[in-house]
C-alpha cells in the first residue's frame, strides 16, 4: 500500500513539474515575442529605444518626466521619459561620458 502512495506522490510530482515548465515557458516566449516584435504594450510598460550620433557611456538621468543622456557624439540629449521622442538636444564643445546632472535651480 505504502508503495502505491510513494509512487502515486511520484507521478504527481512529475505532472506539477512538467505543468509549470509548460507555463513558464509560454510566459517567457510571450514576453520574448512582445518586446522583439514591439507589442509590448501588453505588457503595461512601454519600452523605446532612441539613437545618437555615436556610443553611450554614461547613465541617463531622469527628472520629471525627461530622460537626460550624454553621448560621445558631443551632444546632450532631452528625450521624453513616456515616449523616447526627443525634445531636444545641446551640443558641448566635448564628449560626455558621466551622467548629466539636473537641478531645479
Amino acid at each position: 500500500m505504502e508503495g502505491v502512495r510513494n509512487k502515486r506522490r511520484k507521478a504527481i510530482k512529475t505532472t506539477a513539474i512538467i505543468i509549470l515548465s509548460i507555463i513558464v515557458g509560454v510566459l517567457i516566449g510571450a514576453i520574448s515575442f512582445c518586446l522583439k516584435t514591439g507589442h509590448h504594450h501588453h505588457l503595461g510598460t512601454d519600452i523605446w529605444r532612441s539613437r545618437t550620433g555615436y556610443w553611450v557611456y554614461s547613465s541617463p538621468t531622469v527628472a520629471d518626466g525627461v530622460v537626460y543622456i550624454g553621448s560621445v557624439d558631443n551632444n546632450l540629449y532631452a528625450l521624453d521619459a513616456r515616449t523616447g521622442r526627443e525634445k531636444w538636444r545641446f551640443y558641448m564643445v566635448d564628449d560626455i561620458a558621466s551622467p548629466p546632472d539636473v537641478s531645479d535651480r
